[in-house]
C-alpha cells in the first residue's frame, strides 16, 4: 500500500545549488527546513504544498476506490447540470 506521508520530496535551496529530500509527512509537520549545506532556513510555500497534497490524496483515494484519475478529472470538468 502507498502512504502519501512516506513519499519523498525534493527541496531546492534558494541560497545554494543543493537539493535535499524530505518526506511528505515531514513537510506537513514542519514549517521550515535548514539546508544541510549552507545552513540557511528555507520556508517552503506551505499553501501551495498543502494544496498539491490534497490533490494527490484525492487521486489516491479514487484509485483505492477503483476510479482512474483520468476518469475523475473528466468527471470534475463536466459543466453543472450535465448528464453523467
Amino acid at each position: 500500500m502507498i502512504y502519501l506521508s512516506d513519499v519523498s520530496l525534493d527541496f531546492p535551496c534558494p541560497y545554494c545549488p543543493h537539493k535535499f529530500h524530505k518526506t511528505v509527512g515531514w513537510a506537513e509537520s514542519n514549517g521550515s527546513v535548514i539546508c544541510p549545506i549552507c545552513g540557511r532556513h528555507i520556508h517552503p510555500n506551505t499553501s501551495e504544498l498543502l494544496s498539491a497534497l490534497q490533490v494527490a490524496r484525492t487521486a489516491l483515494a479514487k484509485l483505492r476506490d477503483g476510479v482512474k484519475p483520468e476518469q475523475a478529472a473528466r468527471q470534475n470538468q463536466r459543466p453543472a447540470g450535465a448528464g453523467r
